[in-house]
């Protein structure tokens, strides 16, 4: 099963949690350098990671992200639950 954009999303925001490169996100949520910079420029633009300018520029997840994070487990938690219940049908 292929992941969502949501996924990849949260993964990255999950990766910053503490703050930390974009070398370690690209390894740890298993990206590709376009997409993740893509990624982290829209994560940035909509206030869900802030980019910090020291050598090498890092991210960390804003507690806006943090949200996000929270809204995105619940809602899949709601859907494996509504998939497991189909599943049983």
């Amino acid at each position: 099963m292929s992941r969502s954009r949501f996924d990849m999303l949260a993964e990255v925001l999950e990766t910053a949690r503490g703050g930390t490169t974009k070398t370690r996100i690209v390894t740890e949520a298993n990206l590709n350098q376009e997409i993740a910079t893509h990624m982290l420029n829209l994560l940035v633009d909509l206030d869900l990671l802030a980019a910090r300018h020291n050598s090498p520029i890092s991210y960390g997840t804003t507690e806006k992200g943090f949200q996000f994070l929270d809204e995105y487990r619940r809602l899949k938690r709601l859907l494996d639950s509504r998939s497991g219940l189909q599943e049983k049908l």
